[in-house]
């Protein structure tokens, strides 16, 4: 497991006693912007911002109540069901590929980036819910001795 995952996952005091009260807070930012959300689209400007608050939520009861570390699944989850949510809306709501403009860029929602961006981080966001880990076993990493055998 990387460095930052394993210190955020790792359930240790200082992380508990300084994420949770952060995660507090945005539940309750998240929930004003539900409420009130700016922009001209109201409806996807409440679900996004309840779906952040919800995943703050969950990840600050799990961070404060070691037996429901389980919520770190679900939070992993949202994330990845936000990214397939996007991929689809861009491919079959906004045009696809059929209308991508080549001159869009990086920071413009686009199929491109949508597919990058849901087989980039999105599928990892997958792997951690089925098998709680964001990295390969390490029965199955591939090593030096490996490639020269």
């Amino acid at each position: 497991m990387s460095k930052f995952a394993d210190t955020l996952f790792a359930r240790r005091p200082f992380v508990r006693w300084t994420a949770v009260p952060v995660l507090a807070m945005g539940v309750l930012v998240f929930i004003f912007l539900a409420a009130n959300p700016p922009g001209e689209s109201k409806t996807i400007g409440t679900i996004v911002y309840a779906g952040i608050a919800v995943a703050c939520a969950a990840m600050a009861v799990a961070l404060a109540a070691p037996k429901l570390f389980w919520l770190m699944r679900v939070v992993t989850g949202l994330v990845f069901l936000a990214y397939l949510s996007y991929l689809v809306s861009e491919f079959f709501f906004n045009g696809g590929a059929a209308e991508a403009d080549p001159e869009a860029g990086k920071n413009e929602a686009n199929p491109v980036n949508a597919l990058l961006g849901f087989l980039v981080p999105g599928v990892q966001f997958l792997r951690y819910p089925i098998t709680v880990r964001f990295t390969v076993e390490p029965s199955m990493r591939i090593n030096a001795q490996m490639i020269s055998a």
